[in-house]
């Protein structure tokens, strides 16, 4: 049963009262205690400022529905600023702070020491209700003896706001030497912001072969819809980004992935550990969305479940690494990955190793680039709509099925399609140089119409001299109508240096009888 606490008995319980004026109230700040497993609840409208320290004894389980209605939850429709030390009464000891309603802001400058051995510290925001970590804040939620972290979990009605100044600091452990840093923060109906790379979520913690890694975790989970907003500047982030639901990412300013898989050894009895570091899934079904004009790019591990899907809503997506490897690092990963890209926002694809998924979707308005030497390997195939745009170069183990442009710079790297290509659209070929590698190879049967367009890109006129030739699509079997480029017919580039001679076999297209006329 809740049992709701007055000001007045948690003062008297602190032994003291309020007196003297705002300048030396110091000496004199309330002492909250509260039991969480016996419901004790206080909705504060006072001045937080009032507040010396906050101990709350006991623990309610993860995702317990009374943590809206134990603890103590900040309300009162103002904004201010609270320098309390939030301490644990023993190692069993969770928190709940809460913040409601939509102009209730909390500036938290004090010490929140959430680094109880069985703890769950909840930040509970509900109504619109905002809390910001400030650069005078000490989160400290790492464990003495063996260093790992505690977690915040950050849950809500979808509504409240969770923010990290650019001014503070999260890992303070100086190399892994002293527990000391906010680690993790799992988001359940909530929003993120953050603004520097050194308020991210993770503390430095000692690899047991003497080093170090950064071991930490951003958290969407319970429930689908949280939002981490990236803003101010770029960001860059060593440690785990874990979708255990669907959630957002939106990216104002640049956030980089760099996650590593990492093996470590335990402290005293605790054994050999794998520290994931991945971004990805970790239930089946979840969607990825991602806002913003900027990048996210994934240079780190990456790890998807079945029924996977990445929306590109606007800005950049750049995958740099495998996102088919997680089973390396989760049973049950794989290469499930769908990546849908919408109108206005792009795809980069790149890197020599393989890089495996499920199917790649370019929705109207989007436009993706493979360049030389990747590998992508779609499953489910590539799909292209009309006013999309694909610019091709690197390995595409694929179907290819497009009504969007093609685009092939030659000067970028040849492309290979190992599978069919079924294409109604614009062609763009832009041609640099002769030899004898194809600008496009089909391996399967290729079935390409529509207009085309050729661009003479040459550096050096060397580069075409004496009647060269240039294969611009070889297939296996090729049926190709290209408006503009009839067999034989023969043409001059805009500005008349160029002349040359279209040639459609059973298995290819050409230019042929390239002359430099100047």
């Amino acid at each position: 049963m809740k049992r709701i606490i007055s000001l007045a008995l948690l003062t008297l319980m602190a032994g003291g009262c309020v007196t003297g004026s705002p300048a030396d109230r110091s000496e004199a700040r309330k002492i909250i205690k509260q039991d969480l497993t016996v419901g004790d609840f206080l909705l504060y409208r006072d001045d937080p400022a009032l507040i010396g320290q906050i101990i709350h004894k006991g623990r309610l389980q993860r995702y317990d529905p009374a943590i809206f209605e134990r603890g103590l939850h900040f309300a009162g429709g103002r904004e201010a600023i609270l320098k309390a030390h939030i301490k644990p009464h023993d190692h069993w000891s969770s928190h709940i702070i809460g913040v409601r309603g939509d102009q209730t802001h909390i500036r938290f400058r004090g010490f929140w020491q959430g680094d109880a051995t069985l703890g769950i510290p909840k930040l509970v925001l509900t109504d619109g209700g905002r809390f910001t970590v400030e650069p005078e804040a000490r989160v400290n939620f790492v464990m003495a003896g063996n260093l790992y972290t505690r977690q915040l979990w950050v849950h809500g009605d979808g509504t409240g706001t969770l923010e990290l100044d650019p001014g503070f600091v999260a890992d303070r452990a100086e190399d892994g030497t002293r527990p000391d840093g906010m680690g993790t923060i799992r988001l359940g109906g909530a929003t993120l912001i953050t603004h520097h790379s050194q308020s991210l979520p993770f503390n430095t913690r000692p690899d047991g072969r003497g080093g170090t890694y950064p071991n930490g975790h951003i958290v969407f989970e319970h429930q689908p819809g949280s939002v981490w907003h990236v803003r101010s500047r770029s960001q860059v982030y060593p440690a785990s980004i874990d979708f255990f639901d669907s959630g957002i990412i939106d990216t104002q300013a640049h956030l980089t992935h760099i996650g590593r898989r990492r093996d470590a050894l335990g402290f005293s009895d605790a054994g050999e550990f794998t520290s994931i570091g991945t971004f990805g899934t970790l239930n089946e079904n979840k969607t990825i969305t991602k806002r913003g004009p900027a990048m996210l790019s994934l240079e780190g591990d990456q790890v998807y479940m079945p029924g996977s899907v990445f929306e590109v809503k606007a800005g950049m997506l750049r995958m740099y690494t495998d996102p088919g490897a997680g089973h390396r690092v989760r049973r049950g990963a794989g290469p499930y990955l769908t990546i849908q890209v919408h109108d206005g926002a792009s795809l980069l694809m790149s890197g020599a190793s393989a890089q495996s998924l499920q199917r790649i979707e370019l929705r109207g308005g989007a436009r993706a680039w493979f360049v030389r030497d990747t590998r992508v390997l779609a499953s489910e195939g590539v799909h292209i709509d009309e006013g999309a745009t694909f610019n091709m170069a690197g390995d595409i183990t694929a179907d290819v099925e497009s009504r969007g442009t093609l685009e092939l710079f030659q000067s970028r790297g040849n492309a290979a399609i190992k599978g069919d290509l079924t294409h109604h659209g614009p062609v763009v070929f832009r041609v640099s140089r002769s030899g004898p590698t194809p600008l496009l190879t089909v391996t399967g049967a290729a079935r390409v119409n529509g207009e085309a367009s050729i661009h003479f890109e040459v550096r050096r006129p060397g580069d075409l001299e004496g009647g060269a030739s240039i294969i611009l699509i070889q297939g296996t079997t090729l049926a190709a109508e290209l408006a503009g480029l009839a067999d034989g017919s023969t043409h001059a580039t805009v500005d008349g240096r160029y002349r040359y001679t279209i040639r459609h076999t059973e298995d290819s297209i050409r230019l042929e009888a390239i002359t430099n006329t100047r």
